[in-house]
């Protein structure tokens, strides 16, 4: 057989130039490939070359490389710490807080996103108004430790307490001098708040007070240089921002440009001395961070965002402030340049009672306060709910108050455990037994309240509503707060002993609801107006010890200007997660929360004759004559 035979043409030219190409393709590729995996390579792994040493200046010359940031999810603790945001520097100090914790206001430090809400003092009394020393290793204070409100100092390294004053007035709010050898405090006396200034070598001394300046001085703020301190005055029913320089004699005092007739408090210098920042309630009633710049004093000082106590971060490129809500506090803070969130809002577990930021990081001086440390601050007291009785088909009883004067002496039976609490704890408090008469407490369905209120938790049996009558007497007096267009109340019960040992000074100017009738038409629209001037002695916030344990205020309906039932200033409702409606189904069963329809009521309607039917015409009926009667006749006698 033939072999096979194979074809004898040659490819063409065309052919063997694609096929050249493309293996120079393929090769480029490879060798490309190849130097890149050797530059891959570690430097031990390469020939050994000489490597160009890398300095500030080279690296300023080169060209920032831009990489995709990582999506990291940082787990909030149990702190209610959120991620770190972007602004926030790497190293900003510690905060030192004051804020209620079982029972009592105590001392707490916090840095965010590295050191979590950490308790340093956890003694049996409170502890209000921490400032930080500038060496960052002892916190000054007002501790009732003694029962009166007097100055004290701890010592962070070996948690030392030291008492610096001893004295039956309200000594609180110190500010530290800049070489931390005095003090400047605000004190209570005689019905009226004056500035001293204390030395902490000799604090047996006789304080030394500023005189000759404005009345009733509060809140003081030593500056960075030293020679200056802010402070608020209260003229009548007007706060001013003032500053006492410590270098003049005759013209010492200033007062600086604001607006007038508004609450103002908590001055703070920046870290430079040049700026100010205090917190003023604004027209609507809510408050906001001004700014006053030293550089331009003669200019209206500018908002920066809303809160209510603001310190400087250490760099004074941030604001911190408390942020109020009519039930919660929170910790924020605000880039200074821009006005920017840099700290969003960290809840906090009850009223903020002291403020202030430092750079010293306090990590390195906690160990010896570790044996008092703690995460979490537990509540002034808890509530346990009572079991619902049998046959009541799984409903909540109500239980008798005892010992209330009140039109209907019963609350929701699991009401009635945080009421006695709330009545025990505000009589320890004030001396007195203010909550034994109430003006409400249950009310039933068939007692209709005012009208606007018919909706009301006195219904649930979870309100009660305080006697007012102690206002008559000038022993309860109210503040208006305004939180996003709602108008609450911060009621406020006087103590029976008025000698420093109970309550503490108003700081605020109360609201008088009664000025409505007193025939002037701007205060009758207003719904009332503000009062003359702040009450003197010693008041209770009654508000904050009641959200204490549980007990939240209402706000005012839209129609209080008008209508006083609406103003709601004495409710409390101990809400418990709950609204309106399954409060109700606590007590009753759904078919009471049904809205009957109104059916029309039958009645006699007219029905028209037909056209047709004509009535006959009445014939005349004859008028019945008279018959005469016959005469007698008479007959002659036999």
């Amino acid at each position: 057989m033939d072999p096979i035979r194979r074809p004898t043409t040659l490819p063409s030219f065309r052919t063997l130039l694609a096929l050249l190409v493309l293996n120079l393709v393929i090769l480029v590729g490879l060798g490309w490939s190849v130097i890149n995996r050797i530059n891959l390579l570690p430097s031990a792994d390469k020939k050994k070359t000489s490597t160009p040493t890398l300095t500030q200046a080279s690296l300023d010359t080169q060209t920032p490389v831009t990489r995709p940031i990582p999506n990291i999810t940082q787990t909030p603790t149990s702190t209610g710490i959120v991620p770190k945001p972007v602004s926030w520097p790497a190293a900003q100090g510690a905060f030192l807080l004051a804020l209620p914790e079982a029972g009592y206001t105590h001392l707490f430090a916090y840095q965010p996103f590295s050191l979590p809400l950490t308790r340093l003092t956890s003694d049996p009394w409170d502890d209000i108004t921490p400032a930080l020393s500038p060496d960052g290793k002892s916190v000054a204070f007002s501790s009732r430790r003694n029962g009166y409100w007097d100055l004290a100092q701890l010592n962070l390294d070996d948690g030392r307490f030291t008492a610096l004053t001893d004295t039956g007035d309200y000594d609180a709010n110190p500010s530290w001098s800049p070489d931390g050898l005095w003090l400047a405090f605000e004190t209570y006396h005689a019905n009226a708040f004056q500035i001293g200034i204390l030395s902490l070598h000799h604090p047996e001394q006789t304080p030394i007070f500023l005189e000759g300046g404005p009345q009733n001085a509060r809140s003081p703020a030593w500056s960075p240089q030293g020679r200056k301190i802010a402070f608020i005055a209260t003229q009548g029913s007007s706060d001013e921002v003032w500053v006492a320089d410590l270098d003049q004699v005759s013209n010492r005092y200033s007062r600086l440009p604001q607006n007038a007739n508004t609450s103002k408090q908590h001055p703070a210098w920046s870290p430079d001395g040049q700026k100010l920042a205090w917190a003023q309630q604004q027209e609507g009633g809510a408050w906001s961070i001004q700014v006053w710049d030293a550089a331009r004093p003669e200019a209206s000082p500018h908002s920066l965002g809303e809160g209510d106590w603001p310190v400087w971060s250490p760099d004074g490129s941030i604001l911190a402030t408390r942020l109020s809500t009519p039930a919660q506090t929170f910790l924020t803070a605000y880039q200074f340049s821009t006005g920017l969130v840099a700290l969003p809002p960290q809840p906090l577990s009850g009223n903020l009672q002291g403020l202030d930021w430092k750079s010293s990081s306090l990590q390195p001086l906690l160990p010896p306060l570790a044996q008092i440390s703690q995460l979490t601050p537990t509540p002034a007291w808890s509530q346990s709910h009572a079991t619902t009785l049998e046959g009541s088909q799984g409903r909540a009883a109500l239980a008798p108050l005892q010992d209330i004067v009140v039109p209907y002496a019963f609350l929701n039976e699991n009401a009635v455990q945080a009421f006695r609490a709330l009545r025990s704890r505000v009589t320890d408090e004030l001396g007195w037994d203010f909550l034994s008469t109430l003006e409400n407490a249950y009310v039933p369905l068939t007692s209709p309240l005012a009208p606007g209120l018919g909706n009301d938790w006195l219904y649930t049996g979870r309100a009660i509503a305080v006697n007012t009558l102690p206002s008559t007497a000038g022993w309860l007096v109210t503040v208006r707060e305004d939180y996003g267009g709602s108008t609450y109340w911060r009621v406020y019960v006087k103590t029976r002993y008025q000698d420093g040992s109970q309550g503490a000074p108003l700081m605020q100017i109360p609201w008088d609801l009664t000025n409505r009738y007193s025939m002037d038409p701007h205060e009758y629209d207003q719904g009332g107006s503000p009062a003359a001037s702040i009450p003197g002695g010693y008041w209770l916030d009654f508000t904050d010890i009641a959200s204490r344990f549980g007990w939240e205020r209402q706000p005012a309906l839209a129609n209080w200007r008008s209508f006083y039932p609406a103003s709601r200033v004495n409710e409390f409702v101990l809400r418990e997660n709950l609204d309106w409606e399954a409060a109700m189904l606590e007590l009753y069963p759904p078919e009471v929360l049904l809205t009957p329809t109104l059916l029309p009521t039958k009645g006699y309607t007219a029905t028209p004759a037909p056209s047709w039917f004509r009535s006959p015409t009445p014939s005349l009926t004859p008028l019945p004559s008279s018959t005469p009667t016959r005469r007698p006749t008479w007959t002659p006698r036999p």
